[in-house]
C-alpha cells in the first residue's frame, strides 16, 4: 500500500494502482491519529475491537433462564396459568433449563404432617425473651404489672403508680418485663434515673436532669425550658418509669406533673400519661446540705401535692437474698425500723449486729493480703462501704499498696481560680496561692494525686455519656495509661465490657457554695474505688460487701443500704471501731 497525493509520484513513470487521499492535518484535527496506547495495543497484537452486536444476539438467543423457561411452560402447561412468576418454584422445579411439575411426594402439602419437620422445629426454636421474663415474675410483680399494662390501653383507668419494694425485691427486673410488654404492643416507654449510676442499671435509661431539662439542684427547681425536639420525644412516650424515685424531692416531681400538662394541653395529672415511680423508702432519700431530719422528710415525695394519686404495689419478697431467708428478715427489720436495739441516748439509734459479721481487718476479709493483676476480675465485684469520704480515700489508698507486680504512675492536677466568666482571676491567685488549692478536696474533684496502678478499680465522678455507661458511679478497670489519657473498661450495668478513653478535663466548683471562690481542678475525672460511700452503692450488687464504719452512720437507711447490697449473709462484714459511741459488746452481739 502506498500512500501519496492525487498527483503522480516523482518515482514512478506509470500511474499506481491505489492512490490513498491521506490529509495527515485533517486527521490530526479531527482526532484520528494513533496514540501511544493503540500504538501498544497494536504491537502486541491485542484485539482492537469488541465483537459484533450480532454475534452478541445470536449467542443470548441460544441461552436459557428462568425466565424465558416460564414463558415456555404458560405455552406448553396450560395449568400454569394460575400461577405467578414467584409461585412457580413451589410447584416446579428448575431441570435441564425446563420447568418440570413437582412429583406428589417431593414436596411436603401444608395437610401431611411430617415428623422431620416437627424435629427441626424443635432443634431451631427460638426462646421467646418476653415470654422468659413474664414467666419468671412473682405474684406480687405480675399484680403490678397486669394493672400497669392496663392503664397503658385503657384511657379511664388508673395512671399513678408506685412500686414500693426493699433493696433486690426485682424492681429493675420488674421494669425490663414492663418495658418489653409495653414495645410488643406498638407502646413507647421511657425510664429515667435520679442518679447516673441508676441510669446505666437498665438499656436505654437516661438522667431526669437529661429528659427534662431539670438542674442538677433539685431542692429548688423552676420550670424548665424545653426544646422543640424534646417536646415531641416527651409527647409520643406512652409509658414513664422513675426507677430510685425517693432519691429526688417532692418539687420535681410536681414540676414534672406540670410539664405533661403544658405539653398535652390539659389539666389531668401528668398530663393523662402513665407514670410509675419505683424505690425504697427505707434507703436513702434526698441529700440536703446542712438541714435537719424534719426538711429532709418534707422534702420527700411523699410530702408532694400530687403523692395521693399514687396507687401504691408491694414487693414483699428479697429475690437478691431469697437463698438465705433469716438475713432477708434481718435486713427488712432494720429497713422498718424493727430490730430489737439496747437504749440509746435522745436523737441517736443503734442496731444490734450478729457476732458473725464482724471484722477485726476489713481489708483482708474483702480483698485479701494481697493480688495481682490475673485476681483483678475476681475483686471487680468486691467492695468497702463507708459512709464518708475520708474514710474511703484512706481505704482505696491502703487497697492499691496490695496490688502487686502492675506499672504504677501517679497524676498531678493544675489548680487554678476563675471568676464567674470563666477567666483566670489574677487579682485572686495571688491572694490564694496554688499550696492551698491543692489540699483541697471539694466533692466531685479527684485528689491533688492521682495514684493509679495498671489493673486497679477506678470510678467516674461525673456525667460524661449515659448513652455509653458513662456516668457518675460507674465503676471501671484501668487498663493502660498514658500522661494525658486513660484506656478503662466498664464492669457493671449494661455497658460492663466496654472500653472507653478517658482525657484529663477541667472540673469546677462553680455549684458548691460551701467555696467562696471558683475554684477549677484539671485531671482525670476518676478517683480509685475499691471503697466507696454508702449513697454511691445505692442500685448495685457485690459478691462480697464490707462495711468500714470508723463514725456512726447517719441514719436507719444509710445502714439499711450498705448491707442490702450483699445477697447472702456470709458476704457481708461489718468492721467498727471501740469509740465512746459505738463498738459496744452485749451478750455475744455488737
Amino acid at each position: 500500500l502506498l500512500l501519496c497525493s492525487n498527483r503522480r509520484p516523482s518515482k514512478f513513470k506509470r500511474q499506481c494502482r491505489k492512490v490513498v487521499d491521506y490529509d495527515e492535518i485533517k486527521q490530526y484535527l479531527n482526532c484520528r491519529y494513533i496514540s501511544s496506547q493503540e500504538a501498544a495495543w497494536h504491537l502486541q497484537d491485542f484485539p482492537i475491537q469488541e465483537n459484533q452486536a450480532e454475534t452478541a444476539l445470536r449467542r443470548e438467543s441460544a441461552a436459557c433462564t428462568t425466565l424465558t423457561a416460564y414463558f415456555d411452560l404458560n405455552v406448553s402447561d396450560l395449568g400454569a396459568h394460575q400461577y405467578l412468576y414467584q409461585d412457580i418454584p413451589n410447584h416446579y422445579v428448575f431441570k435441564n433449563k425446563k420447568w418440570v411439575k413437582r412429583l406428589a411426594l417431593s414436596h411436603h402439602k401444608e395437610k401431611a404432617i411430617d415428623i422431620s419437620d416437627r424435629e427441626d422445629n424443635l432443634v431451631n426454636y427460638t426462646i421467646d425473651r418476653n415470654n422468659l421474663l413474664w414467666n419468671d415474675l412473682n405474684s406480687d410483680q405480675l399484680l403490678a404489672v397486669d394493672a400497669i399494662l392496663k392503664s397503658v390501653v385503657d384511657l379511664n383507668s388508673q395512671k399513678c403508680f408506685y412500686i414500693d419494694g426493699p433493696g433486690g425485691s426485682g424492681k429493675t427486673f420488674l421494669y425490663r418485663a414492663l418495658i418489653q410488654k409495653v414495645n410488643l404492643i406498638g407502646k413507647k416507654s421511657l425510664i429515667i434515673a435520679r442518679a447516673g449510676i441508676a441510669a446505666t442499671l437498665l438499656p436505654g435509661s437516661i438522667t431526669c436532669h437529661s429528659a427534662f431539662s431539670l438542674p442538677l439542684d433539685l431542692t429548688s427547681v423552676k420550670f424548665p425550658r424545653l426544646t422543640q425536639t424534646k417536646k415531641e420525644f416527651l409527647k409520643s412516650i406512652d409509658l414513664r418509669i422513675w426507677d430510685e424515685a425517693p432519691m429526688a424531692p417532692g418539687t420535681a416531681l410536681e414540676i414534672i406533673d406540670l410539664i405533661f400538662q403544658d405539653l398535652m394541653g390539659i389539666k389531668t395529672p401528668f398530663g393523662g400519661k402513665v407514670v410509675v415511680l419505683g424505690g425504697d423508702f427505707r434507703q436513702v432519700l434526698t441529700v440536703i446540705k446542712k438541714e435537719s431530719r424534719c426538711a429532709i422528710i418534707a422534702s420527700t415525695i411523699k410530702k408532694s401535692s400530687v403523692w395521693p394519686l399514687f396507687l401504691t404495689f408491694k414487693l414483699k419478697r428479697n429475690m437478691r437474698a431469697i437463698t438465705d431467708p433469716d438475713f432477708s428478715k434481718w435486713l427488712l427489720d432494720i429497713g422498718d425500723g424493727t430490730i430489737p436495739s439496747p437504749p440509746t441516748p435522745k436523737n441517736q439509734f443503734s442496731v444490734e449486729v450478729p457476732i458473725s459479721f464482724i471484722s477485726n481487718d476489713i481489708l483482708t476479709d474483702i480483698f485479701g493480703n494481697s493480688f495481682t493483676y490475673a485476681d483483678v476480675e475476681n475483686f471487680s465485684k468486691h467492695s468497702i462501704l463507708c459512709p464518708r469520704n475520708e474514710d474511703v480515700r484512706l481505704i482505696n489508698e491502703r487497697v492499691l499498696i496490695n496490688l502487686k507486680n502492675v506499672e504504677q504512675m501517679s497524676f498531678y492536677v493544675i489548680d487554678s481560680v476563675k471568676n464567674d466568666d470563666g477567666a483566670e482571676d489574677h487579682d485572686l491567685q495571688v491572694n490564694i496561692p496554688v499550696e492551698f488549692l491543692n489540699i483541697l478536696n471539694p466533692s466531685g474533684l479527684p485528689q491533688y494525686k492521682l495514684n493509679l496502678k495498671i489493673g486497679c478499680i477506678v470510678v467516674l465522678l461525673i456525667n460524661l455519656s449515659v448513652n455509653k455507661g458513662l456516668c457518675n458511679g460507674t465503676r471501671m478497670i484501668v487498663r493502660a495509661f498514658r500522661p494525658n489519657v486513660l484506656q478503662l473498661e466498664i464492669i457493671i450495668g449494661s455497658f460492663s465490657g466496654t472500653v472507653h478513653f478517658i482525657p484529663r478535663i477541667s472540673l469546677d466548683t462553680s455549684n458548691d457554695p460551701a467555696l467562696p471562690f471558683n475554684f477549677v481542678r484539671h485531671q482525670f475525672p476518676v478517683c480509685l474505688k475499691y471503697a466507696m460511700t454508702i449513697n454511691k452503692s445505692q442500685g448495685q450488687t457485690f459478691d462480697k460487701v464490707g462495711l468500714y464504719l470508723p463514725e456512726p452512720c447517719f441514719s436507719y437507711g444509710q445502714f439499711y443500704t450498705g448491707c442490702s447490697r450483699a445477697t447472702k449473709s456470709n458476704c457481708l462484714k461489718i468492721q467498727v471501731q471501740d469509740t465512746t459511741r459505738r463498738g459496744k459488746w452485749i451478750t455475744g452481739k455488737l
